[in-house]
């Protein structure tokens, strides 16, 4: 399994994300992935945490995003994502 991310890693392609049409759908992207992460940590509001603890916890959410890498691969293969689009979610998944 660590070879699929080495090798996806190898083939990312900077340049592609490097544009600023690309740039723009990256930050949509991230706001949207952080939004509902936090979203969905709402109820530990109510089961006593803070909202520091709260939104840590939204945070955490957000670190495990290999599959976001397979989907960003396997989309590109299919040729349902452009090599931009792609490279924009792996990024995503980085950051």
């Amino acid at each position: 399994m660590p070879i699929f991310f080495i090798w996806v890693g190898t083939e990312f392609n900077v340049a592609a994300v490097a544009r600023v049409d690309i740039l723009g759908t990256l930050g949509i992207f991230f706001v949207a992935s952080l939004v509902t992460k936090l979203v969905a940590t709402l109820p530990l509001l109510a089961r006593g945490l803070t909202w520091r603890e709260t939104v840590g916890s939204g945070l955490l959410f957000a670190a495990p995003l290999t599959l976001l890498v397979v989907i960003a691969r396997i989309g590109q293969d299919v040729g349902a994502l452009d090599e931009s689009t792609a490279s924009a979610l792996v990024l995503l998944a980085i950051v």
